[in-house]
């Protein structure tokens, strides 16, 4: 069968708006914190793009780490420059309270969540894959 017939595919738009839609939903019906609801939304949409390509699976964690590394370089840059800056500006008593070299955990999970769904976005609809 050829892949873009599979019936998986079916699902194409439903897997591009779950992110929204379900970020929202979260948001009107549930007392979660928008980073908690952020970071769920971006891993659902995520799983439901791999669910109708599941090619794009190891390009989809590549740019998850990518993001991450790159969100963790500028995070430490401005907490080097700007000493307090992260705990004068968030409100770390709405997060876990777990940090990584002065990093929120809740903004190292955005990144990896973020990375995640949106390295997929333009591949999954133009049916393109793009080669590295």
């Amino acid at each position: 069968m050829e892949e873009k017939r599979h019936p998986r595919h079916t699902y194409h738009l439903f897997a591009l708006f779950s992110a929204p839609m379900l970020f929202a939903l979260l948001l009107l019906f549930t007392n979660l914190n928008p980073i908690y609801s952020t970071f769920i939304s971006l891993m659902s949409g995520g799983l439901a793009t791999w669910y109708c390509r599941p090619d794009l699976k190891q390009k989809m964690f590549t740019s998850a780490f990518i993001f991450l590394g790159l969100y963790a370089v500028y995070f430490l840059t401005l907490t080097l420059m700007y000493p307090g800056y992260v705990e004068q500006v968030w409100n770390l008593q709405a997060l876990s309270g777990i940090m990584f070299l002065g990093i929120p955990l809740e903004e190292l999970m955005f990144a990896f969540g973020l990375g995640f769904l949106w390295s997929s976005v333009y591949e999954h609809l133009m049916w393109r894959k793009i080669r590295v």
